[in-house]
């Protein structure tokens, strides 16, 4: 076992009772007007430190929490950019098809129905796979 000599106690004590001597020191001279730019130095550093530990910390407004919380904000965010960029290439594809439909109706002799406009639409919005069209004609 590691039992401590006499003397290894006795500077143990004496270390205990010279931090309390220099604790009650200090306390002592936070009434003391010379010392007062001192006092409020410390409590600066006090309070320093105290916000450093959080952000250096494990807790909920420590750093690393608080860059996990954002990286699934940012994680998010790329998502909806990736989700609109093809937004806007289906978007952009699509109404230029339109338009060319549209051009080729103009251009007929003969209105067509709104039959005929609404099932042009239809089958360029949602066309069908080739399988399936193929499939279906195969029935009729």
């Amino acid at each position: 076992m590691n039992r401590r000599t006499p003397q290894q106690l006795l500077a143990a004590k004496q270390a205990e009772l010279d931090k309390l001597q220099a604790r009650a020191n200090v306390s002592a001279s936070s009434s003391v007007p010379l010392y007062s730019v001192i006092h409020v130095a410390l409590n600066t550093c006090r309070k320093n430190a105290i916000e450093a530990n959080k952000v250096l910390g494990k807790g909920k407004t420590s750093a690393q929490a608080r860059i996990t919380k954002h990286q699934v904000w940012i994680d998010k965010i790329n998502q909806e950019l990736e989700t609109a960029a093809q937004t806007l290439a289906v978007a952009q594809i699509l109404k230029g098809r339109l338009s060319v439909l549209l051009e080729g109706f103009l251009k007929q002799e003969k209105p067509p129905t709104a039959k005929q406009v609404t099932d042009a639409v239809a089958k360029l919005i949602n066309p069908k796979p080739q399988k399936e069209a193929e499939s279906e004609s195969e029935n009729a």
